[in-house]
């Protein structure tokens, strides 16, 4: 990323990492339905957007008829649902401005709900990427300490993530930045 791109992401994680545990899964959700979106209009295919694609597929396969019944918007396209979009379109030109997921209004029990379940089954999917070569979850909590810039490893993990794949561009990090603010937010329980 070029230094505006990195200082615009720094800004957008700290905005973020404010938020509370309902905007961060229902933004997660949104993310996650945007970026699926932006995975099969670019036809992108690699084994980490695969992996993507199966914890997106899972996330809207999970109690489907509770779903179709009393919370039909998540399978409707974000437009049809009142939602924001555009986020991994515009992380993929290092544009980083997530104030749309700030709304109330994306607080709903499917934002909600949803991210939860994306949140367990995908960092379950990641946790040989966060506990690689044999880190333990305590090893990894430490390594993310940095008294001085606080913020540095928390987004050089989100980078890590975000860049897991053979793709070089950004569209995955809004979902990595939640993600992993979800993990620290959380205390790292889908992980234990």
């Amino acid at each position: 990323m070029e230094l505006n791109a990195k200082e615009e992401f720094k800004t957008a994680f700290a905005k973020a990492k404010e938020l509370g545990m309902a905007k961060l899964l229902s933004g997660l959700t949104i993310l996650v339905r945007d970026t699926a979106d932006f995975i099969h209009t670019n036809g992108l295919k690699d084994a980490s957007t695969e992996n993507f694609r199966q914890a997106y597929l899972d996330m809207l396969n999970h109690d489907r008829f509770y779903w179709a019944a009393f919370g039909a918007d998540l399978h409707k396209s974000l437009d049809d649902a009142g939602m924001p979009s555009g986020f991994a379109k515009n992380a993929a030109s290092c544009k980083f401005d997530f104030a749309a997921l700030n709304d109330e209004q994306i607080v709903q029990e499917w934002t909600r709900a949803s991210g939860w379940y994306f949140f367990k089954t995908y960092s379950q999917q990641l946790r040989s990427v966060l506990l690689g070569n044999g880190t333990s979850l305590e090893t990894l909590k430490t390594n993310l300490i940095d008294t001085e810039e606080p913020d540095k490893p928390w987004i050089e993990l989100i980078d890590k993530l975000a860049y897991q794949g053979n793709q070089a561009s950004p569209f995955l990090s809004p979902v990595m930045l939640y993600l992993v603010l979800l993990l620290k937010t959380s205390d790292f329980i889908t992980l234990k």
